[in-house]
Order: C-alpha cells, then structure tokens, then sequence
C-alpha cells in the first residue's frame, strides 16, 4: 500500500480534489453547519480519489451507509432484527456490494483511482489481490480519509473563529502563496510553503486527535511501569494521555499552535511518540501524508476566499467516541468573496 501514498500518486490525487474544493466552496456562506458540510466535501474527494466516482447521487449513498456504520459502531453486538449492531452491518454489506461491483469494472484497467491500482496489483505469488481484500482496503480507506478529515476540518474552522489573530495570520500566508502562483488551486510542490497552517493542523490535532483510542498488540513481552504485559497482548494508545501531559507540551489546554514552531519560546523537543494522532512507528497511518495534503488545499481555498466568525447558534458539544465529532450542530459564520485581483496589489 506504501506506493500508492509516495509523492507523484499524492500529486495527482491532489489535482483531482482541487477542483471538488473549488466547487464546494459556495456551500460555505453564512451560518454553516461545518462538521456536516465538511464531511460531505471530504466525502466526494475520498469517492473521486479512491473509487474514481463523481460527487453526485452515488456518493450520497456512500455518505449514508458510512455514517449509518459509525453511529452504530458503539452499539453492543447483538446481532438481532431492528438492533443497532444489525443496522451497521447492513450498511457494511451494502457498501461492501458497490465496492464488488467497482472492482469487476477495474480488473485489467488502468485508472489513476485507488481500486484501480489495487484491482491491478498482485500479491508476492504474481496472482491479484482476492477481491474481498481489495474492498477491506477500501472501506478501511474511505473512512480513514473522510471521517478523520472531516472531524480534523471542521474542528479548525471553529478553532480559527473563535481565533482571528490565528486567521488572519494564515490568510496572510494563503494569499502571499497566491501571489506568487496566481492559482486558487494548492500545488504539490507548495505545500511546505504553509508552515502556520501546519501549525495550527497539528495544534488541532493535539487538542482534538480524531481518534480517541488506537489498538495495538504486543509483538514481545515488555515492563511497562513494572507491569508485565505479555506477547501478543491487546493494548490501547490514548493520544490524549501525553498530548495534555505537561512534561511533553506547556500549557497543554489552550490553543497555542506557536508551539510547534522550532523559533517559537514555547516550542520544545519532546519524544515523538508523545505526538501520535496518526499512530507512530511502523504502524503510523498510511494515509497521514493524504490527509494533510487535503486538510491543507481546503483551508487555501477557503482562506482566500471566506472570513470566518462565531455564529449566535448553539454552544457546541462534543463526543469523543467512535471518534470526535460534535453531538449537535458546529455552526461557523462564512462571509466575503474577495476579487481576485486584490491579491497582487
């Protein structure tokens, strides 16, 4: 799976959501609801990226049926007619099926969509991948890259109205970028060139780590604390435990993205594995170069091209579990399409 995340495949998924981005955008004016709003926008780039699907009709129904999963993802494991469990499977079937009839449209063609490369690659034996792992991939993908990017996104537009000294400072950098690209659309080649957004993605990352809870298992006995956890030991990774930890990050409560600027006073050197919002180590998420990438082309469209604001909707509520997302409606203020033109002045 690594080949398909190196740099020219990201580049070119890059291309594909750039316009889905561009068109979005008029969704985001007035008082919005930016969890949902987001996640339907994640959802149509995830779609078009790794099943080679337009925003429409089908993706819709991709959006249902993967929410109606994650909602039903707590609920215990009783599997009866009318339960909550029962109602998630049905759900996982009735993505898995549209998922198995992409993969016969694929076998022996070559796309530039994620189940085309899979439906096309062999295992070490020369044979395809069997189909069933093929769609596993593929739901795992779908939701890694919309639920997360949706959750990540719509958390920084609330972080970011309910911070205008840190918007302003981004739009400032977006539009000194778009002043030397003249494009509204992110290359790949620039997004090093944002280091505050970076900041404030990662800043977001650690207060509001997507994922609340990693499994791993043990490969070997280890000590840990003087407690001894044997081989091949189910374990669960808490981001939250060390990104509050304050041996790891100062003044862990607030929304301080200057520390992760190596120049800044609050920066420190910390361990890596105290950052773990993707996992760390071998098993870190293949899919964190995509998601950054995505996070980072939506907030330079957006920022070129909206003001955001606290909206006088309901105070928000979150639950953290099967993911963070909010309980009830995160409505954010868009206003302003600026001309283009004010860009180069």
């Amino acid at each position: 799976m690594n080949h398909l995340f190196k740099p020219a495949t990201l580049a070119n998924y890059l291309a594909q959501m750039n316009p889905l981005i561009a068109a979005s955008l008029d969704a985001y004016q007035g008082d919005v609801d930016v969890y949902w709003q987001t996640k339907q926008l994640a959802l149509d780039i995830a779609v078009s990226v790794f099943a080679g699907l337009q925003p429409g009709e089908e993706s819709r129904a991709y959006n249902h049926d993967l929410n109606t999963i994650l909602s039903n993802a707590m609920a215990h494991r009783i599997n009866l007619p009318g339960t909550r469990f029962r109602k998630g499977l049905k759900a996982k079937h009735r993505l898995s099926e549209r998922l198995r009839e992409q993969l016969k449209h694929r076998r022996g063609r070559i796309g530039t969509d994620l189940i085309s490369h899979l439906a096309n690659v062999s295992d070490a034996q020369g044979a395809p991948l069997d189909g069933q792992d093929v769609i596993d991939h593929m739901l795992g993908m779908l939701f890694a890259a919309h639920d997360t990017t949706a959750s990540s996104l719509a958390m920084i537009f609330w972080l970011l109205a309910e911070h205008p000294d840190w918007q302003t400072d981004l739009r400032d950098e977006v539009e000194t970028l778009y002043r030397k690209s003249g494009s509204f659309h992110l290359a790949y080649e620039d997004l090093d060139k944002l280091p505050k957004v970076d900041w404030v993605l990662k800043e977001t990352l650690r207060l509001y780590s997507p994922i609340q809870i990693i499994p791993r298992r043990t490969v070997r006995e280890i000590d840990h604390l003087g407690y001894q956890i044997p081989k091949n030991t189910w374990v669960m990774l808490v981001p939250q435990a060390t990104h509050f930890d304050t041996r790891y990050f100062s003044d862990p409560d607030r929304f301080r993205p200057e520390r992760f600027n190596p120049e800044s006073d609050l920066y420190r050197e910390f361990d890596p594995y105290a950052f773990i919002p993707f996992g760390r180590g071998s098993h870190m998420c293949l899919g964190m170069h995509f998601a950054h990438m995505e996070v980072k082309a939506v907030l330079y469209q957006t920022l070129l091209q909206r003001r955001l604001s606290s909206s006088d909707g309901p105070d928000v509520e979150l639950e953290y579990l099967p993911l963070v997302r909010p309980s009830n409606r995160m409505e954010v203020r868009f206003t302003g399409r600026r001309n283009p033109q004010s860009y180069n002045t």
